[in-house]
């Protein structure tokens, strides 16, 4: 064990019985050796064992740790304390939700979190997050799909609120893309439009989520649902507010197809879509 910083106080003054005299007196005063303010252990005791591969850093004041200490004895960078990592937590969170940070969506990600670390409890390690992670979170469990999340979709971002993965299955004959939305991500507003034929079906593979047509009621999406959509038909589709979404996207052959990328969906009737009992079920 080493101890530094271990402040020395005078005890309290006060009284005390003296049985040889049978009087009361002053107590004598003694210089105490108070908590200190920073300390090693080591060996670390673990378990109900020692641990002569971990050391333990003690500081009575979490919010006055002392890099210089670990970095030039142990020669190791001391872990972001715990309220440096829950405000860089929450600042990642409102920066990469945007407008979408709301309470529903947040609480979905701590959710899911709190559960992927009880489970990776029983293997000892601590929980790593890879950002190319191929488990689509989801409200109350962590969905699994065949299909490879694909990167970033960067090439069509600008169409979408919020984040969304591309990856193409096919690129020859039908073209199928594999489109994945992140809890909250929807596309704009769009229309496939075709002279002749065309028009694009959805098969819904994992998650939750929604498709809408203009002036038509919502539909709830969830896995093995088919969607028809037709050419020259203004429609958006996307994730539900606390459930990621994935679904196939496969174009109709037709002449002289193109996208037309319209306005984004209003955020404000967005959201009111979760006080809904499930949208409409039609196919």
């Amino acid at each position: 064990m080493c101890i530094r910083d271990s402040p020395v106080t005078l005890s309290k003054a006060g009284l005390c019985y003296n049985a040889e005299t049978n009087s009361i007196e002053d107590r004598i005063r003694d210089w105490l050796v108070d908590m200190p303010e920073q300390g090693f252990l080591f060996p670390a005791f673990q378990d109900r064992n020692t641990d002569i591969h971990r050391l333990l850093y003690y500081s009575k004041n979490a919010k006055e740790l002392c890099p210089d200490i670990t970095e030039q004895l142990l020669g190791c960078v001391q872990p972001i304390p715990a309220p440096q990592q829950k405000e860089s937590f929450q600042t990642i969170i409102e920066d990469t939700l945007g407008e979408e940070c709301v309470y529903d969506v947040v609480r979905n990600i701590h959710e899911n979190l709190n559960e992927m670390i009880e489970e990776q409890k029983e293997s000892g390690e601590p929980l790593e997050l890879d950002k190319m992670q191929e488990d689509i979170p989801m409200k109350h469990e962590i969905i699994h799909t065949i299909f490879e999340r694909g990167g970033e979709n960067t090439a069509f971002a600008q169409y979408f609120v919020g984040q969304s993965y591309l990856n193409m299955l096919s690129t020859e004959q039908v073209p199928v893309g594999c489109v994945t939305f992140a809890p909250g991500c929807r596309n704009h507003w769009h229309i496939h439009r075709a002279a002749r034929g065309g028009g694009q079906i959805l098969l819904v593979t994992a998650g939750r989520g929604w498709y809408q047509e203009w002036g038509e009621a919502p539909r709830a999406l969830r896995p093995g649902d088919v969607v028809n959509i037709p050419p020259n038909v203004k429609h958006w589709h996307g994730a539900a507010v606390d459930s990621a979404f994935q679904h196939l996207a496969v174009e109709v052959p037709g002449e002289g197809s193109q996208n037309e990328w319209c306005e984004p969906v209003d955020a404000a009737a967005y959201r009111a879509l979760e006080t809904l009992t499930g949208g409409t079920d039609n196919q």
